[in-house]
Protein backbone atom coordinates (compact mmCIF):
# COMPACT_ATOMS: atom_id res chain seq x y z
CA UNK A 1 0.00 0.00 0.00
CA UNK A 2 2.81 2.78 -1.16
CA UNK A 3 1.75 6.00 0.18
CA UNK A 4 -0.73 4.82 2.73
CA UNK A 5 -0.15 5.34 6.28
CA UNK A 6 -1.51 2.13 8.23
CA UNK A 7 -2.34 3.13 12.13
CA UNK A 8 -1.72 0.44 14.61
CA UNK A 9 -2.99 2.83 17.03
CA UNK A 10 -5.31 5.68 17.70
CA UNK A 11 -5.40 6.98 20.54
CA UNK A 12 -7.65 10.00 21.70
CA UNK A 13 -7.26 11.50 25.45
CA UNK A 14 -9.29 14.26 25.92
CA UNK A 15 -8.61 16.97 24.00
CA UNK A 16 -5.16 15.11 22.50
CA UNK A 17 -5.35 12.15 19.31
CA UNK A 18 -2.46 10.21 18.36
CA UNK A 19 -1.49 8.56 15.49
CA UNK A 20 0.59 5.56 16.15
CA UNK A 21 2.46 2.99 13.63
CA UNK A 22 4.55 0.61 15.66
CA UNK A 23 6.56 2.34 18.30
CA UNK A 24 6.18 5.68 16.63
CA UNK A 25 3.93 8.70 17.04
CA UNK A 26 3.86 9.99 13.46
CA UNK A 27 0.91 12.88 14.12
CA UNK A 28 -0.12 14.36 17.41
CA UNK A 29 -2.67 17.35 17.73
CA UNK A 30 -4.05 18.77 20.57
CA UNK A 31 -7.44 21.36 20.81
CA UNK A 32 -4.21 24.46 20.84
CA UNK A 33 -2.90 23.44 17.44
CA UNK A 34 -0.62 20.44 16.15
CA UNK A 35 1.88 19.22 18.58
CA UNK A 36 3.89 16.72 16.20
CA UNK A 37 4.03 15.73 13.32
CA UNK A 38 6.13 13.36 12.17
CA UNK A 39 5.59 12.26 8.51
CA UNK A 40 6.97 12.15 4.93
CA UNK A 41 4.99 11.89 2.61
CA UNK A 42 0.73 12.01 2.96
CA UNK A 43 -2.31 11.83 0.55
CA UNK A 44 -5.24 13.22 2.76
CA UNK A 45 -8.51 13.00 0.81
CA UNK A 46 -10.45 14.76 3.50
CA UNK A 47 -9.45 17.03 6.41
CA UNK A 48 -11.21 18.68 8.70
CA UNK A 49 -9.42 21.20 10.51
CA UNK A 50 -10.85 23.03 13.12
CA UNK A 51 -7.80 25.17 14.03
CA UNK A 52 -4.77 24.99 13.11
CA UNK A 53 -1.54 27.22 15.19
CA UNK A 54 1.35 27.00 12.93
CA UNK A 55 4.19 28.74 14.47
CA UNK A 56 6.46 28.84 11.00
CA UNK A 57 6.41 27.71 7.37
CA UNK A 58 9.05 27.26 5.22
CA UNK A 59 10.40 25.66 1.85
CA UNK A 60 8.64 26.12 -1.85
CA UNK A 61 5.22 26.58 -0.44
CA UNK A 62 6.69 30.33 0.47
CA UNK A 63 6.55 33.33 -1.70
CA UNK A 64 10.17 34.58 -2.78
CA UNK A 65 10.79 38.05 -3.33
CA UNK A 66 11.19 36.57 -7.25
CA UNK A 67 7.48 35.32 -7.25
CA UNK A 68 5.76 38.36 -5.46
CA UNK A 69 7.75 40.64 -8.20
CA UNK A 70 6.61 38.39 -11.45
CA UNK A 71 3.35 38.01 -9.38
CA UNK A 72 2.63 34.87 -11.69
CA UNK A 73 1.88 31.92 -8.75
CA UNK A 74 -1.24 31.01 -7.47
CA UNK A 75 0.24 28.66 -5.24
CA UNK A 76 2.35 30.56 -2.88
CA UNK A 77 1.50 31.57 0.19
CA UNK A 78 2.52 35.14 0.96
CA UNK A 79 4.05 36.56 4.13
CA UNK A 80 3.89 39.79 5.48
CA UNK A 81 7.86 40.39 5.00
CA UNK A 82 7.51 39.49 1.37
CA UNK A 83 3.66 41.27 0.45
CA UNK A 84 5.22 44.80 -0.42
CA UNK A 85 7.31 43.12 -3.36
CA UNK A 86 4.49 42.21 -5.23
CA UNK A 87 3.44 45.25 -8.10
CA UNK A 88 -0.42 46.10 -7.00
CA UNK A 89 1.25 47.23 -3.04
CA UNK A 90 1.77 50.62 -2.42
CA UNK A 91 5.36 50.91 -1.40
CA UNK A 92 4.90 54.27 0.30
CA UNK A 93 1.97 56.50 1.57
CA UNK A 94 0.81 59.19 3.90
CA UNK A 95 -1.70 61.69 4.91
CA UNK A 96 0.14 65.02 6.08
CA UNK A 97 -1.64 68.28 7.22
CA UNK A 98 -0.94 71.71 5.25
CA UNK A 99 1.96 72.22 7.30
CA UNK A 100 3.56 68.99 6.13
CA UNK A 101 3.25 66.86 9.42
CA UNK A 102 2.72 63.41 8.24
CA UNK A 103 -0.64 62.25 10.06
CA UNK A 104 -0.43 58.47 9.05
CA UNK A 105 2.26 56.66 7.11
CA UNK A 106 4.31 53.89 5.52
CA UNK A 107 7.79 54.31 4.29
CA UNK A 108 8.04 57.83 4.49
CA UNK A 109 11.12 59.85 6.10
CA UNK A 110 10.26 63.15 6.16
CA UNK A 111 8.12 65.73 4.35
CA UNK A 112 9.42 69.44 3.73
CA UNK A 113 7.25 72.41 3.63
CA UNK A 114 8.98 74.07 1.49
CA UNK A 115 6.46 76.81 0.89
CA UNK A 116 2.36 77.50 0.64
CA UNK A 117 1.12 74.76 -1.01
CA UNK A 118 4.42 72.99 -2.27
CA UNK A 119 6.47 70.40 -0.40
CA UNK A 120 8.76 67.58 -0.90
CA UNK A 121 8.61 64.25 0.24
CA UNK A 122 11.50 61.66 1.14
CA UNK A 123 10.86 57.95 0.81
CA UNK A 124 12.54 55.83 3.46
CA UNK A 125 13.91 52.76 1.30
CA UNK A 126 14.29 54.60 -2.66
CA UNK A 127 12.79 53.21 -5.68
CA UNK A 128 14.94 51.52 -7.96
CA UNK A 129 14.82 54.30 -10.80
CA UNK A 130 12.23 57.44 -11.01
CA UNK A 131 9.57 55.54 -12.89
CA UNK A 132 7.21 54.68 -10.37
CA UNK A 133 3.73 56.34 -9.61
CA UNK A 134 2.86 58.72 -7.50
CA UNK A 135 -1.05 58.89 -6.92
CA UNK A 136 -2.35 62.12 -5.07
CA UNK A 137 -5.09 63.77 -3.45
CA UNK A 138 -5.57 67.12 -1.95
CA UNK A 139 -8.24 67.66 1.28
CA UNK A 140 -9.89 71.67 1.33
CA UNK A 141 -12.72 72.62 3.87
CA UNK A 142 -13.41 74.68 0.67
CA UNK A 143 -12.93 76.05 -3.08
CA UNK A 144 -11.53 74.19 -5.61
CA UNK A 145 -8.29 72.98 -5.65
CA UNK A 146 -5.65 72.31 -8.54
CA UNK A 147 -2.35 70.06 -7.51
CA UNK A 148 0.70 68.32 -9.26
CA UNK A 149 3.34 66.01 -8.71
CA UNK A 150 6.92 68.28 -10.13
CA UNK A 151 9.47 66.38 -9.58
CA UNK A 152 9.90 62.44 -9.05
CA UNK A 153 13.72 60.91 -8.28
CA UNK A 154 14.06 57.42 -6.69
CA UNK A 155 13.33 58.60 -3.12
CA UNK A 156 11.87 62.25 -3.09
CA UNK A 157 8.77 63.76 -5.14
CA UNK A 158 7.58 67.08 -4.69
CA UNK A 159 4.28 68.55 -5.28
CA UNK A 160 2.30 72.10 -5.55
CA UNK A 161 -1.58 73.11 -5.54
CA UNK A 162 -3.74 76.28 -6.06
CA UNK A 163 -6.92 77.41 -5.03
CA UNK A 164 -9.90 78.47 -6.94
CA UNK A 165 -8.02 78.17 -10.78
CA UNK A 166 -5.57 80.72 -9.49
CA UNK A 167 -1.57 80.07 -10.41
CA UNK A 168 -0.71 81.12 -6.85
CA UNK A 169 0.60 78.03 -4.31
CA UNK A 170 -1.50 77.64 -1.83
CA UNK A 171 -1.78 75.50 1.16
CA UNK A 172 -5.02 72.88 1.56
CA UNK A 173 -6.14 71.42 4.27
CA UNK A 174 -4.31 67.86 3.70
CA UNK A 175 -2.06 66.37 1.53
CA UNK A 176 -2.46 62.44 0.64
CA UNK A 177 0.11 60.57 -1.23
CA UNK A 178 0.41 56.71 -2.04
CA UNK A 179 3.64 54.74 -4.69
CA UNK A 180 4.07 51.90 -6.87
CA UNK A 181 6.65 51.03 -8.36
CA UNK A 182 9.52 48.67 -7.83
CA UNK A 183 12.24 49.12 -5.51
Amino acid sequence: MAGKIIADTIEASGSQISLNVGNVTVFMATSTGLATANITTANITTANITTANIASISGAVVATQANQETATSTTTLVTPARQQFHPSAAKAWVKANSSGTALVSYNIASITDSSAGAGIVTIDTDFSSANYVVSASFETVGGMITGCIRTITAGTFSWYCSLNGSDSAADVGSYQFSCFGDQ
